[in-house]
């Protein structure tokens, strides 16, 4: 510890005091955030916020960061941490029970482009795979994923939808139909 002695002002600073930002995000394997994961880092443990993000601070050195919620299987990633660093987790559901239909809709929300498929149907053990195509000075946002009046939000183009996903989502207990709204969001294009 160094001390500083300045015309009544004392400052002290601690050599390797260093605290990095360690922003991690955990979502489901289609992209949508999982509210209320936990994430271990460092013996630092946090809490998952309802945009799926949580900040730990640590100093410098290599740490395993090991995410887990309920539904899904526990993953783990090692990083080398030397400054603020950006993290996505990505998990994988363990709720694929029932005999559930899921009916995806999928269309434009906002700004100019097209997605393909338009709809699709998804049952056990299958996926969906969604494509949103951006018109000239646009480019690709995100996907809105609407069901049973829930939303999340997916970064991810293309956007695969399992099965097992969307039973994470709407867990499934009968043999249900359940409606999924799909909607993209282009924005424009910054020109410079």
């Amino acid at each position: 510890m160094t001390t500083i002695y300045s015309n009544k002002i004392t400052v002290s600073v601690q050599a390797g005091a260093t605290q990095y930002d360690l922003h991690v995000l955990v979502e489901n394997m289609a992209g949508a955030s999982i509210v209320g994961a936990t994430v271990t880092a460092g013996g630092k443990t946090a809490t998952t916020n309802n945009l799926g993000y949580v900040d730990i601070y640590l100093p410098p050195g290599t740490y395993t960061v090991t995410a887990s919620a309920s539904g899904y299987q526990t993953a783990s990633k090692t990083i080398n941490l030397q400054g603020n660093y950006s993290l996505i987790i990505q998990l994988q559901s363990t709720t694929t029970t029932g005999n559930c239909t899921f009916n995806i809709n999928a269309s434009v929300s906002y700004g100019y482009g097209y997605v393909s498929p338009t709809s699709a149907t998804v049952t056990s053990s299958q996926s969906a795979t969604f494509t949103a195509y951006p018109q000239a000075n646009y480019q690709f946002s995100s996907w809105e994923i609407v069901l049973n009046g829930r939303s999340n939000i997916s970064l991810a183009n293309p956007l695969t939808l399992t099965y097992g996903d969307l039973i994470a989502m709407q867990p499934c207990s009968n043999s249900n139909t359940y409606s999924v709204s799909l909607k993209a969001r282009f924005i424009a294009k910054t020109i410079r």
